[in-house]
């Protein structure tokens, strides 16, 4: 035979080419792209994408606001090289980026809380984003809602016994939307975009039926304790995106703010509120006490609020309730009020009977 002389490759230096994508990246899995020599088409570079960042499940947690929860599938931190996971909320216009979040074994938690009750029916826009290898990447935006979570759970399930309760503390949180929205616009709504607008008559008698009556828990002490430098006057209620109650107070004798301490007891609980939280309200001259540490299952519970300075007791006390305010607002003769007041302790009441 005859041999024939190899023929040398020319050497050349690798020119790198433009990434090209060989496996897509996923929600399940990570995917792969390449950098070839645009010359001689070796294989010189090659890196993961990393799986397509998504939202695992999206629920509901009843606190002292409802609150919209995002999860997220931990793996994402724990195993596929993810870091620094943020979640920005985009509700009515307006951004909020959320970093904190809660570790559970269903996932991380993200919560978004500031949702009033007359805006159950407002999306909620959420997109996680976090970093791989220096690089951020986001995820599609996914959009939720109160009524979201209500409306398709009742379509599931409120024919099925096993869900009685749930079902019936869910009718009755859009009966309070619906209450909120006809307050917050006097009425001036129309029928069909109410929470509660679409239920059918077998899920509205799913809610609560009981005629509420309240019990008055409002005391405010006329008696001081000696050397006090604080009296609290007045006890009320603010209905924002969670039921806030107001304790309100005067100074004695020249008395100052500085180093005093609201010790706010309830459901056998104890909370401390610093003096850097009061609030001063310019046409009483009197700072203000805003508490909100109650769920919803704990509004008939009562409120016992004192202020202390070094350990000691320098004040009145005061209890209050939910059903107090209650109470006023029947007096006060404004019908949606009432109606507003009455369906959001219907509600309390539904969630004390679901959580047994």
């Amino acid at each position: 035979g005859v041999d024939l002389p190899d023929v040398p490759v020319d050497p050349h230096e690798h020119t790198y080419g433009d990434w090209i994508v060989v496996t897509e990246a996923t929600v399940d899995a990570d995917g792969l792209k390449v950098k070839k020599c645009s010359v001689c088409g070796e294989t010189l570079e090659e890196k993961v994408i990393p799986r397509v960042l998504n939202f695992k499940t999206k629920t509901l947690a009843l606190q002292s606001n409802i609150s919209i929860i995002f999860r997220v599938d931990s793996a994402y931190f724990t195993t596929h090289g993810y870091t620094n996971p943020v979640v920005t909320f985009n509700f009515l216009g307006v951004e909020y980026p959320v970093t904190e979040y809660t570790v559970t074994e269903k996932g991380y938690e993200f919560a978004f809380n500031i949702v009033a009750p007359h805006q159950m029916k407002e999306m909620v826009y959420a997109t996680l984003s976090a970093e791989y290898e220096g690089v951020v990447y986001t995820s599609a935006a996914q959009e939720y809602s109160i009524w979201t979570y209500c409306n398709n759970q009742l379509t599931k399930n409120s024919a099925n016994p096993a869900y009685k309760k749930v079902m019936a503390l869910l009718v009755d949180i859009l009966n309070y939307g619906a209450a909120a929205q006809n307050y917050i616009t006097k009425g001036q709504i129309a029928p069909e975009a109410l929470a509660n607008a679409e239920l059918t008559d077998a899920q509205k008698a799913l809610g609560n039926q009981e005629v509420i009556s309240y019990a008055d828990e409002k005391q405010l002490k006329d008696e001081l304790v000696e050397g006090a430098i604080a009296d609290i006057k007045v006890a009320g209620l603010t209905l924002q995106d969670s039921v806030v109650m107001n304790f309100k107070f005067e100074l004695l004798n020249g008395a100052a703010k500085d180093g005093l301490v609201a010790v706010v007891t309830a459901a056998d609980k104890t909370w401390e509120i610093e003096a850097s939280e009061f609030t001063y309200e310019e046409t009483s001259g009197r700072w203000v006490i805003n508490f909100n540490g109650l769920n919803p299952a704990q509004m008939r519970e009562k409120v016992s609020v004192h202020l202390e300075k070094d350990g000691v007791i320098v004040s009145d006390t005061a209890t209050y309730s939910v059903e107090s305010y209650g109470l006023s607002t029947a007096a006060q003769g404004d019908a949606r009020l009432a109606a507003l007041v009455e369906a959001m302790a219907k509600y309390g009441r539904s969630a004390k009977a679901y959580n047994g």
